[in-house]
Protein backbone atom coordinates (compact mmCIF):
# COMPACT_ATOMS: atom_id res chain seq x y z
CA UNK A 1 0.00 0.00 0.00
CA UNK A 2 3.14 2.56 0.57
CA UNK A 3 3.00 2.37 -3.13
CA UNK A 4 -0.71 4.05 -3.31
CA UNK A 5 -1.99 1.32 -4.46
CA UNK A 6 -4.61 -1.20 -2.40
CA UNK A 7 -3.50 -5.15 -1.69
CA UNK A 8 -6.53 -5.64 -3.79
CA UNK A 9 -4.84 -4.19 -6.79
CA UNK A 10 -1.25 -5.27 -5.36
CA UNK A 11 -2.54 -8.77 -5.67
CA UNK A 12 -3.77 -8.86 -8.58
CA UNK A 13 -0.42 -7.68 -10.02
CA UNK A 14 1.42 -10.13 -7.98
CA UNK A 15 -1.26 -12.79 -8.71
CA UNK A 16 -1.87 -13.30 -4.85
CA UNK A 17 -5.05 -12.94 -3.34
CA UNK A 18 -5.44 -9.97 -1.16
CA UNK A 19 -6.50 -11.13 1.57
CA UNK A 20 -3.32 -14.02 2.24
CA UNK A 21 -1.36 -10.43 1.39
CA UNK A 22 -3.63 -8.93 4.45
CA UNK A 23 -2.72 -11.89 6.55
CA UNK A 24 0.90 -11.65 5.77
CA UNK A 25 0.85 -8.31 6.93
CA UNK A 26 -0.91 -8.92 10.19
CA UNK A 27 1.53 -11.90 11.27
CA UNK A 28 -1.34 -14.15 10.74
CA UNK A 29 0.28 -16.11 8.03
CA UNK A 30 3.67 -17.07 7.34
CA UNK A 31 4.61 -16.58 3.66
CA UNK A 32 6.52 -19.27 1.69
CA UNK A 33 9.73 -18.24 -0.02
CA UNK A 34 7.94 -18.23 -3.27
CA UNK A 35 5.21 -15.85 -1.82
CA UNK A 36 7.85 -13.59 -0.91
CA UNK A 37 9.37 -13.89 -4.24
CA UNK A 38 6.04 -12.48 -5.72
CA UNK A 39 5.96 -9.92 -3.07
CA UNK A 40 9.27 -9.07 -3.95
CA UNK A 41 9.08 -9.04 -7.88
CA UNK A 42 5.96 -6.86 -7.22
CA UNK A 43 8.36 -3.72 -5.89
CA UNK A 44 10.56 -4.85 -8.61
CA UNK A 45 13.28 -6.42 -6.67
CA UNK A 46 15.05 -9.49 -6.02
CA UNK A 47 14.33 -11.60 -2.72
CA UNK A 48 17.86 -10.32 -1.59
CA UNK A 49 17.24 -6.71 -2.28
CA UNK A 50 14.13 -6.80 -0.83
CA UNK A 51 15.81 -8.72 2.50
CA UNK A 52 18.94 -6.47 2.41
CA UNK A 53 16.22 -3.26 2.84
CA UNK A 54 13.94 -4.83 5.13
CA UNK A 55 16.28 -6.66 7.62
CA UNK A 56 19.59 -4.78 9.84
CA UNK A 57 21.96 -6.96 11.80
CA UNK A 58 21.79 -6.36 15.75
CA UNK A 59 25.25 -6.38 16.93
CA UNK A 60 24.49 -5.24 20.17
CA UNK A 61 22.32 -8.76 21.02
CA UNK A 62 23.83 -11.93 19.76
CA UNK A 63 22.24 -14.82 19.79
CA UNK A 64 23.64 -18.64 19.15
CA UNK A 65 24.70 -17.98 15.63
CA UNK A 66 26.26 -14.51 16.87
CA UNK A 67 23.55 -12.35 15.71
CA UNK A 68 20.12 -11.53 15.88
CA UNK A 69 18.38 -10.16 12.95
CA UNK A 70 15.09 -7.75 12.90
CA UNK A 71 13.39 -8.25 10.32
CA UNK A 72 9.81 -6.22 9.23
CA UNK A 73 8.27 -7.44 5.92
Amino acid sequence: EDRGGSLREFGLVIGMNKTYLGDIELGKRNPTVRSLAKIAAGYGMTLKEFFAKRCRIDERSRDVAGATFGCVL
